[in-house]
């Protein structure tokens, strides 16, 4: 992973997730079903693919209002994956309470140094802690 420059058309942006902390300091994960075909039974974050015309943000509030119910403001670009087809957001202002979809099994609320509790996808874990290292700069 790199660190994110403002993205620009000689990246193939492809998908957005979102490492979201509530006013805890907690993380929201997703377990998958089983029968996924990416990482099933894993413990993931919020986020998918863009569809045509839309801007990563866009995305971003469209998969976690599916996903969760919860509707988000002022997501903070923090990352892109080593690939450049994803960009990772830090969002800690949103309403709701989660409501999952079908698309998953149960969600949690962790804090970061809880995450090794949980069977997560690869690489989620430090996602999530250079994501709370970031808050301090967004304050």
């Amino acid at each position: 992973m790199k660190p994110l420059s403002k993205y620009n058309c000689s990246r193939m942006i492809k998908g957005a997730v979102a490492v979201m902390f509530d006013k805890e300091g907690r993380t929201l994960i997703l377990l998958r079903p089983a029968t996924d075909r990416w990482m099933p039974r894993k413990w993931a974050l919020v986020g998918g693919k863009l569809d045509n015309g839309e801007t990563p943000e866009q995305a971003l509030a469209r998969e976690v209002k599916e996903e969760t119910t919860l509707i988000i403001r002022s997501p903070r670009e923090f990352y892109v994956s080593d690939n450049g087809e994803v960009l990772y957001y830090i969002v800690k202002d949103y309403e709701g309470e989660v409501c999952i979809d079908y698309e998953h099994d149960d969600f949690a609320w962790v804090y970061p140094e809880d995450l090794t509790n949980y069977d997560v996808v690869s690489g989620l874990g430090a996602l999530v802690w250079r994501a709370r290292e970031m808050l301090t700069y967004y304050a």
